[in-house]
């Protein structure tokens, strides 16, 4: 019976390793379940992170987007550099502006604003000066525009005002004196605010037009309107106001025609641009002393152009340039010819003050010279007052080498604007030209006279007509003189038909005699 003993424990003892080799294998299983579940959370944990994670970053990009939009918006309606409305948010605020009109009664004003000179100060001292300027005239409009106002930069230096609950033209011309006034204190360019050599005075010219009910799509013609009062206001002098009325919009169409025709007389080389020659000559006997060259324009199809008007325009739209060229270089041309009859001639030719803020003026002066083997000491550049008081820059560069290259320096119509003594002094002014307005005032004849002779310079009357205005500028002692009492501006055939015949001595003009009156 023992044998079944031990056959019995064989048995029970298999049956238990077996037993506990799967207990022990069902536990490791139970172990790598545990420890999957365990992953299964962590990475559960870690994607529920990451997808909070994205949609943090989903939400911050929405939010960026939303604001690169908004200031895509935003840059697209408002001036870069001043941070006003631009034209874009002008023209919403405008048709606004003029709805609201209609629905109240009233009306809406537009006053353009152009900054006079403004090329001055951005040739003279630079484009930074030019761009601090800009936005110290806009803090400057601001503080003196009402609430309710839109003050908006339409380009360069031309500014718009809207102006509402307007209900008759002197309420606008109100607004545009208070803007007037914000102005009057001078602009310190160097951060100092101090009114020392880097400060400049400012004025503007302002333009009005008015809504008077016009619908959303007529809205733009205000502006046209607006813009033909200013250049009306600039015509009249600096710092002008014009009310826009219906003549104007006749004025700004043959204006912009007269500019177009100008441009292309100018670029072809066109017969209708000539120059005309007036004798200077020494009021005691008529003998010549030298010519004044003086540009004319026979426009088609407007005729004889005026040089106040074409000359203005020439200078806003840089056509000044190459038209004073042109002018230059025939002038010199004749001259050479001119100096072989008087050696002693003097050649005048005017020079605007657009022409001397290039850098390159003194030098194109002395290549013209060069080319038609005129000697500098016979020409003379008549400038403005004006120019007198851009003492920085191209300007001051352009006087000083012409001054050392021994051309003359005459002041045209002096007297007429205002200029500094110190200035004449520091350019070697060499003759002072007085306005014509003096030729019957002989008080002011005389200061110019002693003035000249304090500087050294001599005198020119200008506009002389009778012999009576001769007679007394004798008396005076001046010794230069020109008018139609001498001779009227002529072709330079004729100049040279007057200097022609008298080689061997001196030309003279000889004025009619005095007329007689009464019998």
């Amino acid at each position: 019976m023992l044998w079944l003993y031990w056959v019995a424990a064989l048995v029970i003892g298999g049956s238990t390793l077996r037993v506990t080799r799967a207990l022990a294998a069902a536990q490791t299983h139970a172990q790598a379940l545990a420890a999957q579940a365990q992953a299964s959370e962590a990475q559960a944990r870690v994607s529920a992170a990451q997808a909070r994670d994205l949609a943090g970053q989903a939400q911050e990009l929405a939010a960026r987007a939303q604001e690169l939009a908004a200031r895509r918006e935003y840059d697209a309606m408002h001036d870069a550099l001043t941070g006003l409305p631009n034209r874009v948010l002008y023209a919403d605020r405008l048709a606004t502006a003029a709805a609201h009109a209609q629905r109240c009664g009233a009306d809406v004003a537009v006053l353009l604003i152009d900054v006079d000179r403004f090329k001055l100060v951005n040739d003279s001292r630079g484009h930074q000066c030019g761009d601090e300027l800009l936005i110290a005239l806009t803090r400057r409009l601001t503080r003196a525009v009402r609430a309710s106002d839109t003050l908006a930069r339409l380009g360069g230096d031309e500014f718009a005002v809207i102006v509402q609950d307007v209900h008759t033209p002197a309420d606008a011309l109100a607004a545009a004196a208070h803007l007037r006034a914000a102005l009057r204190e001078p602009f310190p360019l160097d951060g100092t605010g101090t009114a020392g050599p880097q400060s400049v005075y400012v004025t503007a010219s302002t333009g009005i037009a008015f809504a008077r009910g016009r619908g959303e799509g007529e809205l733009e013609v205000v502006l046209r309107e607006a813009d033909a009062a200013m250049y009306l206001a600039k015509a009249r002098g600096r710092g002008e106001v014009e009310v826009f009325d219906e003549s104007m919009g006749e004025v700004a169409q043959r204006r912009l025609h007269l500019e177009n025709q100008l441009r292309h007389d100018v670029e072809t080389g066109s017969d209708a641009l000539s120059v005309a020659f007036q004798p200077l000559v020494d009021p005691r006997d008529g003998r010549v002393l030298g010519v004044e060259a003086l540009a004319r324009w026979n426009s088609t199809p407007y005729g004889v152009i005026g040089p106040d008007e074409f000359i203005a325009i020439a200078e806003d739209c840089e056509l000044i340039h190459d038209l004073g060229r042109s002018v230059l270089h025939t002038t010199l041309e004749h001259a050479a010819w001119w100096h072989s009859l008087h050696p002693e001639l003097e050649i005048a030719v005017n020079v605007s003050p657009v022409q001397l803020r290039r850098p390159d003026f003194a030098q194109q002066v002395s290549a013209a010279l060069a080319r038609a083997r005129v000697v500098p000491q016979r020409l003379c550049l008549e400038i403005t007052e004006s120019v007198l008081l851009d003492t920085e820059g191209a300007t001051v560069a352009n006087l000083q080498a012409l001054d050392e290259d021994g051309i003359a320096l005459a002041v045209d119509d002096f007297g007429s604007g205002c200029s500094s003594l110190g200035q004449l002094r520091r350019f070697a002014i060499s003759k002072l030209k007085a306005d014509r307005s003096f030729v019957d005032d002989p008080a002011l004849l005389r200061a110019v006279a002693d003035l000249a002779a304090a500087l050294g310079a001599s005198a020119l009357a200008e506009g002389v007509e009778t012999p009576e205005q001769q007679q007394s500028l004798v008396r005076l002692g001046y010794r230069q003189a020109q008018g139609y009492l001498w001779a009227r501006p002529q072709p330079a055939t004729a100049i040279t038909d007057l200097l022609g015949p008298r080689r061997e001595t001196h030309a003279t003009v000889t004025p009619p005699p005095p007329r007689r009156t009464g019998g």
